[in-house]
């Protein structure tokens, strides 16, 4: 049986009682983007329509995450005070059965996990002098192409000298235009060959293998 939240709700409203709804459950119906946030009208779980702004883990003036939400997305809103007009927020997105969670999730449960709807694109932007900065300590590795990293275009990323020179190589590569990857294919032509490369290329071999093509 579906039980009426709203009547049952408006049937017991009497002093001591308070019908109040702090956190609903809502689909979402049309989405804005602009310089006042981003912004969903929703229908929630009562079936009433409400407008809620996107709620971001980090930001700030002209900076933040910002993680899409789509039309039929089942959201969770936080309501301030109960009051719809104080201003819901959307806090979160919930997979179901009818939108599930990404094969990577269930392949790697205690991983975590970052799987872009096809088609989008992931911007990572540093600005004022920051660094953008991908570590793996303890003997990890970063693996580009693959799993396996057997990607004959990519591979792992090994060896602090080799790395520094990469580094090296890209900084005098120019930032803009198409003659920036040939640039940086003729730089990479200067770099040391690590131990086990093949004669006459830049790239390390096995474990230690990037290629740019």
């Amino acid at each position: 049986m579906t039980r009426d939240v709203a009547k049952i709700s408006k049937a017991i409203e009497r002093p001591g009682i308070d019908p109040r709804k702090f956190v609903d459950l809502a689909i979402v119906t049309t989405v804005a983007v602009d310089s006042n946030g981003v912004h969903a009208d929703v229908l929630t779980s009562e079936g009433q329509p409400e407008t809620a702004a996107l709620v971001t883990p980090y930001g700030g003036p002209g900076y933040g995450f910002y993680g899409p939400i789509d039309l039929d997305d089942a959201v969770l809103l936080a309501v301030p005070d109960g009051k719809y007009n104080a201003g819901a927020r959307v806090v979160g997105r919930v997979w179901d059965a009818g939108s599930p969670p990404p094969a990577e999730v269930g392949a790697h449960p205690d991983d975590v996990a970052l799987v872009v709807k096809p088609g989008q694109t992931i911007r990572v932007v540093v600005s004022g002098g920051g660094n953008a900065v991908i570590e793996a300590r303890d003997g990890g590795k970063l693996l580009l192409g693959a799993e396996s990293a057997s990607d004959p275009a990519l591979g792992t990323i090994d060896g602090s000298d080799f790395m520094a020179a990469l580094a090296a190589a890209i900084a005098t590569a120019p930032t803009t235009g198409a003659q920036a990857l040939v640039a940086l294919q003729t730089a990479l032509q200067g770099l040391p060959p690590a131990a086990g490369s093949h004669a006459g290329h830049p790239w390390p071999v096995g474990a230690q293998r990037v290629r740019i093509l």
